[in-house]
């Protein structure tokens, strides 16, 4: 029993041994099969997705830029400094060049330049509020159109069977 046992392991390493030579031999005269070709569209919809993300991004630190960092229209107390400066001025020149100056003329320029001043720190108010609501909007239109991505793809994985 163990000669015949011996024979039966000899005969299957020998079919083996044929089965992995006839298989080389066969792969090896074929050439590799080559990658499927990326398609054009795929190429274009990247592209496209790119652009509508670099866009999303620009618009978006370009309004963060205005609603959040300090600018002359974001700080009342530079807009204001401005016009106190204006005021100083005003009363060194007038004290300087007239003897009497008229209180009437004075009163009148003070009361122009605050009531200049109230507009321009309530317009300033409302341009980094505006600017701080298209953030928000903006912002919301990116994690749309990112959820969106998101979904397209999961749709087309669950699609093809992936």
């Amino acid at each position: 029993m163990t000669q015949a046992y011996m024979r039966l392991v000899q005969s299957i390493e020998l079919t083996l041994h044929l089965v992995t030579a006839t298989h080389v031999l066969t792969t090896q005269n074929k050439p590799p099969r080559p990658l499927p070709p990326k398609k054009k569209k795929d190429v274009y919809i990247l592209a496209r997705w790119f652009t509508l993300m670099a866009i999303y991004l620009s618009i978006l630190l370009e309004i963060a830029y205005v609603a959040f960092w300090e600018q002359d229209f974001n700080d009342p107390d530079k807009v204001l400094k401005k016009y106190e400066l204006i005021r100083q001025k005003h009363y060194e020149i007038t004290n300087q060049y007239v003897k009497t100056p008229d209180p009437l003329v004075n009163e009148a320029f003070n009361a122009l330049l605050d009531e200049f001043m109230k507009d321009v720190n309530n317009s300033a108010g409302d341009i980094q509020e505006l600017a701080t609501q298209s953030f928000n909007i903006v912002l919301g239109a990116l994690l749309a159109f990112l959820s969106s991505t998101v979904t397209m793809i999961f749709q087309r994985n669950a699609g093809s069977g992936e």
